[in-house]
Formats: C-alpha cells, structure tokens, sequence
C-alpha cells in the first residue's frame, strides 16, 4: 500500500517469465516499479513462525537463487516466535543465517519484542546485478 502511495506501480504475483526470467513456470510474490523506471524489482517474502517444517528452508533457498538472477531483487524473510527470543535461540539462527550458497549477510535486520517472551526478526536481503 505504502508503495503504491507514493505512485510506484505494484504487482502483485508476477510470473518470473513476465520479468524476463526464462524458463521458469514460478511466481514472485511482488514486483514493484518506481514512476518513470524502466527496471523492476522482484520480491520474495517468507515468513517463519513456531510451527514452521524444516523443508520450507529449501523454498526460501530457491527464492534466494531465483531473485540472485534478476538484475534488482528483494528477498524479506520474517522469523516470528511466540515461545522465545528468535536470535538467541537455535532454532532462530537456523533461519536467520543464510544458506552457504547465499554468501551474504543481511543488508537490512529489524529486532522486535514480542510479550511476554517472543521476538520477531525482520532481514532483508538485496540482490543487484551489476552491468559490465
């Protein structure tokens, strides 16, 4: 909502191949174009809670090797627990360190305190491909 506010055009569920992705059948969750751009930026969201499976590590990996592709991406993954403070436990940094393969940390974390004993953590990671 804030985006479209301030005029930038807003997709929601763009197919990768409508953003230039060939061969994939997938769809991002978000696609988001500034007034006047000619570039869009792909966005990925997952969100994390207490009752999150293991295997969905294997969903957010492959969003992050797909949004690596594009020349502008967003990858936002929420890790929420009502039971207990997300970076001091080890099930919280499971998910909040990337993959191997990722190779970077996050460019952008937000911390909040969730009563009486939960937390929830915010990371952003920013996928740019630069021309040569």
């Amino acid at each position: 909502m804030a985006c479209k506010t301030a005029g930038f055009i807003v997709r929601p569920k763009p197919s990768y191949q409508s953003l230039g992705l060939r061969n994939c059948k997938d769809y991002a969750d978000l696609a988001v174009q500034e007034p006047g751009a000619s570039e869009t930026t792909a966005i990925e969201i997952g969100l994390v809670h207490d009752g999150t499976q293991h295997k969905w590590r294997i969903k957010l990996d492959a969003d992050a090797e797909k949004i690596g592709r594009f020349k502008n991406g967003l990858q936002i993954v929420i890790v929420a627990s009502a039971k207990e403070q997300v970076v001091s436990s080890s099930r919280g940094r499971f998910w909040l360190n990337p993959s191997p393969h990722w190779g970077k940390v996050p460019d952008l974390q937000a911390t909040v305190d969730l009563l009486p004993t939960g937390q929830m953590v915010i990371s952003g990671w920013v996928w740019r491909q630069h021309e040569s």
